[in-house]
């Protein structure tokens, strides 16, 4: 008989908006820019080219569930839902050379205990990656773990300093383009106004010596 299924599992995402493929990268082989997709009757998946992996979203949560990976790691990682840092983990212990005994992959503890700060803010960091906003990470991060508000506040507060980093590099960046366009625009009006003088001057001129002189110089 079927167990009835818990009211505390995770659901995936029905619907993964295209635009966030290109901006996530694979928990397995970090390739960045994923594929995104689509079904009719379950959760849309977002899939690797490069090895080939497949995973599924959690909804309003941060978790997600391989549907299709390596099969070295298939057996410890497959078909569950769990965090990055427990897929980073796995992909590490197996890249290990081999050794005698094999080594046993140690998984964090499973969903229920609430996870330390460091695997909070990998998380959110993960979350924001893959498009998601502040106010999304923040409920995420509510309903991912038994938190409290000081450890979401603690974790949204990284969150917000790397926004905040990146904007201040974008607009140095976008300071510089300016300043270099600007230079540019400068530098061909001086161009412009010295050749106009100097045809002026060729065309007022009427010793044809000088003349020629002048054409010289301008070529």
């Amino acid at each position: 008989m079927e167990k009835p299924q818990s009211a505390n599992q995770p659901v995936g995402r029905l619907t993964i908006p295209d635009d966030w493929g290109p901006r996530a990268s694979c928990p397995i082989c970090s390739q960045a820019g994923l594929r995104v997709r689509h079904f009719s009757e379950s959760a849309d998946q977002l899939t690797c080219d490069r090895c080939g992996s497949a995973f599924e979203i959690e909804q309003n949560g941060s978790l997600i569930r391989l549907v299709e990976t390596a099969p070295g790691l298939q057996p410890f990682i497959g078909g569950r839902w769990i965090s990055m840092d427990e897929v980073r983990l796995a992909v590490r212990q197996k890249s290990k050379p081999n050794q005698q005994p094999q080594p046993e992959i140690h998984l964090p503890p499973p969903r229920g205990i609430p996870p330390n700060l460091a695997t909070l803010i990998s998380t959110a960091k993960q979350l924001h990656r893959l498009g998601s906003s502040t106010t999304d990470v923040r409920k995420s991060l509510k309903n991912t773990a038994a938190m409290s508000s000081k450890q979401v506040e603690e974790v949204m507060q990284q969150i917000d300093a790397m926004e905040h980093q990146r904007m201040v590099k974008q607009r140095r960046t976008l300071l510089v383009y300016a300043i270099i366009v600007l230079i540019i625009i400068i530098v061909i009006a001086f161009t412009v106004l010295v050749a106009n003088t100097l045809l002026k001057e060729i065309i007022s001129s009427a010793n044809l010596p000088q003349a020629a002189h002048y054409i010289y110089t301008l070529i």
